[in-house]
């Protein structure tokens, strides 16, 4: 019933997404161009409305240019001046005062209005005030009849006084026969301001300094009421953005803005070129995006309706395809609960019909699958049960290595026949004794017992070399791996410790040694001893690599049987299992894969040291192994989230190689590198033709190998950290097996790694690899290592 409610779920998100891609977007798409229609028609009436008050402004301001050019002509031609300049005050509403200045820039006379008296200045010696120069009108005026063009320099411009007084300088500066003179006038800057009142919205002036000139806001008359100060003129309103936007002449209008007021609006703006001015018409936003709200709710409202009709027609039409499958769902339940009696009961005769048909024809087929499994299960069974007590025995009866088994406390668990050939005790006289019947008595031995479960307590692993003690007292040494054991949760549960009595070895080392101080007393004597004792050994050594080697079918056959069996037991084919059985076939399956790797490890070096390892060498296109090889790791990778690659150079590379060893020596490496890099991380293979060898690099990123492990990890059982051995497994088998095979072809391996810069594990494949006698000489026989 679970699975088909999501499916349910997954058809109603199908519809909904179906409405949003077929209403809802294209709504969306309209709402996006019909507000951008709309804002650019709003735009452009605000242009519009800007270029109206700059043509006013500039307008006016000639017509201000024009009374100034024409006073200062006629009054080159006068000697009344002060009643010229008077009466152009009486006829200028807009005109505040005029004053006249010599050639030394020292005022002559001074006229003002007589409702601003008092603006008469205190003393006639006042200097010419210096005029911010925002533009200069060079125009030639005409003179009387038959007389010539005379010029007439008009500068227009504001002081930091002015704009405090609301008014705006024009100076014109004309000459005479008794020299230069100029005459200096003050206008009405809110004049201009009334003419940037609109219906809709007003419009302000601006310098290019930022200050504002004028606004509508600004009262005319004669003895204004004090204006708001954010429409006085020469406030500074350079922080505001509009008038950013419009001195550097931005064509933007999709900004909204804030006003001088502090207000949302809309702006558009136009410079007035001769006096270096801007005009900015703006209307509040409320107002200018009205239509463009009712137009988007318009459509939200449509398109809302229209998709909540086809969800609702689209929910009807998931409810009649889920029911069906509902009725499917509860006979897949009962089926899974073992209940084999009840038919699918639907009855319609279209796909879900024929499925129901085949449901339960399935039915029947299973349950006469499971009685024949029932019967398979039994047999199985006690092969598996067989199987398991032949691996036991085998493990039991190993003479050569000691495997002991203690708790936590040290309590012997288990005792193999290793174990009782290497220290004489029965397994009915120590098991249930303390490890410490083992160590000798002696504080120096005590110590370092201590100190090594120290170490495998926070490593997870030690291996080394020490002092046991057998029965009857007599001491000698081991070299051991101990290794700390869990249980499922990764709780710690006790230690496994696997020895070997290196007595012979430390003897012959030991005579060794006395060989070298006395060679040349001894010389011909021990070195025909020592001749036929590594005779002995070797051929020992042989025989036992050459048994474990022909030992290879008889442990790996009924060990893929137990892990097949398993496998069907743990997938349920054969039946229900409780939880406590799942667990249990789980355990078993992970034990016997570990076991067969571990055995497919060992048989492997054996049949190495044994001489029996051949090689099979054929023309190989790398591509090929890349692709293998690509195939069998890419699960590892893809769970982890790691990226592979693989390159070769030529392209076309083929070299002649054992083409299994080569898979066997890139899968041991690239599962390594996948191993220990983190999720997210890469491995990459890169392969080259070199001449005389071909060059393969294994390159990752992940955690890395210290300096003084990089030749260690190549030596049987070694691994760089216990703790790392405890988190990802391994027997340490591995690169030990790597390095012998890229051996066998006659070539070297290496490493290159640091700690958490990832590693790059390089080998090399010769073009000639060694003929077979060669391979028996080189890698068939062990070394004096090996031996001792």
């Amino acid at each position: 019933m679970r699975r088909h409610i999501r499916l349910a779920h997954k058809l109603v998100a199908l519809v909904i997404a179906t409405v949003l891609v077929s209403v809802i977007v294209p709504s969306v798409l309209l709402i996006h161009l019909g507000t951008e229609e709309l804002t650019a028609k709003v735009h452009g009436l605000l242009l519009n409305e800007a270029r109206a008050g700059e043509r006013a402004v500039r307008s006016k301001l000639g017509e201000d240019v024009r009374r100034m050019m024409a006073l200062a002509d006629e009054m080159r031609r006068s000697s009344t001046r002060a009643a010229l300049a008077r009466d152009l005050l009486d006829n200028s509403d807009d005109l505040l005062s005029v004053s006249c200045y010599g050639r030394d820039n020292k005022m002559r006379w001074h006229e003002v209005r007589a409702s601003l008296a008092s603006a008469q200045p205190a003393s006639d010696d006042l200097a010419m005030p210096e005029v911010d120069k925002l533009a200069e009108y060079d125009l030639l005026m005409p003179g009387e009849s038959g007389r010539p063009w005379s010029q007439v320099k008009i500068r227009v411009g504001t002081t930091a006084e002015s704009l405090e007084a609301g008014s705006l300088i024009i100076a014109a500066t004309a000459s005479d026969v008794s020299g230069t003179f100029t005459l200096v006038s003050s206008w009405r800057l809110s004049s201009y301001g009334q003419l940037l009142e609109s219906k809709d919205g007003h419009g302000i002036l601006v310098s290019r300094q930022g200050l504002l000139l004028a606004h509508p806001a600004a009262i005319s008359s004669a003895q204004p009421a004090q204006p708001p100060y954010w429409a006085q003129a020469g406030h500074d309103l350079g922080s505001l953005e509009m008038v950013q936007h419009a001195l550097k002449g931005s064509a933007d209008y999709n900004m909204h803005y804030q006003s001088e007021s502090g207000d949302k609006v809309v702006a558009a703006w136009q410079d007035v070129p001769q006096v270096d001015w801007v005009v900015i018409a703006q209307q509040p936003e409320h107002e200018a995006m009205a239509a463009v709200r009712q137009m988007v709710h318009v459509a939200i409202l449509v398109g809302g309706a229209t998709a909540i009709v086809a969800i609702l027609l689209g929910l009807a039409i998931v409810n009649q395809i889920t029911r069906p499958l509902e009725y499917l769902a509860e006979a897949a339940n009962r089926v899974g609960a073992g209940d084999l009696s009840h038919p699918v009961g639907v009855s319609t005769s279209d796909e879900v019909g024929q499925l129901a048909l085949a449901f339960n024809e399935m039915q029947v087929r299973l349950g006469e699958m499971y009685d024949k499994l029932e019967r398979m299960v039994a047999a199985r069974t006690r092969e598996t049960q067989e199987t398991s007590d032949f691996l036991n025995s085998v493990l039991d009866s190993s003479t050569e290595y000691s495997i002991i088994a203690t708790d936590l406390q040290g309590t012997i668990l288990s005792y193999n026949e290793g174990s009782r050939r290497i220290y004489g005790y029965d397994p009915e006289e120590i098991i249930g004794a303390p490890i410490s019947i083992l160590i000798p008595n002696v504080h120096a031995e005590v110590a370092k017992g201590r100190e090594i479960l120290r170490h495998v307590r926070l490593e997870g692993t030690y291996s080394g070399e020490t002092v046991r003690v057998r029965k009857g007292g007599r001491r000698f040494p081991v070299r051991f791996v101990m290794t700390l054991r869990y249980d499922d949760s990764g709780k710690p549960v006790g230690y496994t410790t696997i020895s070997r009595d290196i007595t012979e070895q430390k003897e012959m080392e030991a005579k060794l040694r006395e060989y070298t101080e006395n060679l040349e007393a001894l010389v011909a004597a021990n070195t025909r001893e020592l001749k036929e004792t590594n005779e002995q050994l070797l051929r020992a050594n042989k025989l036992k690599a050459e048994f474990l080697a022909s030992m290879s079918h008889e442990l790996r056959t009924p060990l893929n049987a137990v892990i097949g069996f398993g496998d069907v037991l743990h997938d349920e084919m054969v039946g229900k299992l409780n939880t406590d059985q799942k667990q249990i076939v789980s355990d078993i399956l992970e034990s016997g894969r570990q076991l067969l790797n571990l055995i497919n490890d060992i048989l492997d070096l054996s049949k190495m040291d044994a001489g029996r390892m051949i090689l099979c060498p054929e023309e190989v296109d790398v591509s090929m192994i890349f692709s293998e090889v690509k195939t069998i790791i890419q699960g590892m990778a893809v769970r982890k989230g790691i990226s592979l690659s693989f390159r070769q150079q030529p392209n076309d590379l083929q070299i002649r190689v054992d083409r299994v060893k080569l898979l066997q020596i890139l899968y041991n490496l690239l599962s390594n590198a996948v191993k220990f890099t983190g999720d997210g991380g890469s491995v990459r293979v890169e392969a080259e033709d070199r001449g005389q060898e071909t060059v393969f690099n294994v390159i990752d990123t992940g955690l890395g190998i210290p300096a003084d492990m990089h030749q260690l990890i190549f030596e049987e059982f070694r691994q760089v950290d216990g703790r790392l051995s405890r988190q990802y497994g391994g027997t340490g088998l591995g690169l030990a097996l790597t390095k012998k095979m890229v051996e066998l072809h006659g070539g070297t391996i290496q490493v290159q790694s640091e700690p958490e810069k990832g590693s790059v594990f390089t080998f090399t494949i010769p073009r000639e690899i060694p003929a077979q006698g060669d391979e028996a000489e080189l890698y068939g026989q062990p070394s004096q290592q090996q031996v001792s």
